[in-house]
């Protein structure tokens, strides 16, 4: 079974390095069927993750494999997410 290793992103620039991280990232590819590739999961880690985690925007972790590589990551964000109420169903309307 692989072994992964997860890291917040600002504490492994902590460890490396800010230019090393994003040499890193540079390999990064999302693909979810052959030959199509997810382009803003990838630009959002190679462009804005940085940023974000620096700007406390969000928090973005770095799931490593056994050879060091990026075999995904995973980013949450401190947004609140406003719902208005004329865009629930009738029935959620009842729950609240």
């Amino acid at each position: 079974m692989p072994k992964y290793n997860i890291y917040r992103v600002m504490d492994f620039i902590n460890m490396v390095g800010e230019e090393a991280v994003k040499d890193l990232f540079s390999d990064f590819s999302c693909e979810y069927k052959e030959g199509i590739h997810n382009d803003e999961v990838e630009l959002f880690l190679k462009k804005n993750s940085v940023e974000f985690s620096k700007r406390k925007m969000s928090i973005s972790y770095l799931v490593l494999d056994e050879q060091d590589q990026v075999a995904g990551y995973f980013t949450l964000t401190h947004k609140p997410v406003v719902v208005r109420n004329e865009n629930l169903s009738n029935t959620s309307k009842r729950d609240c």
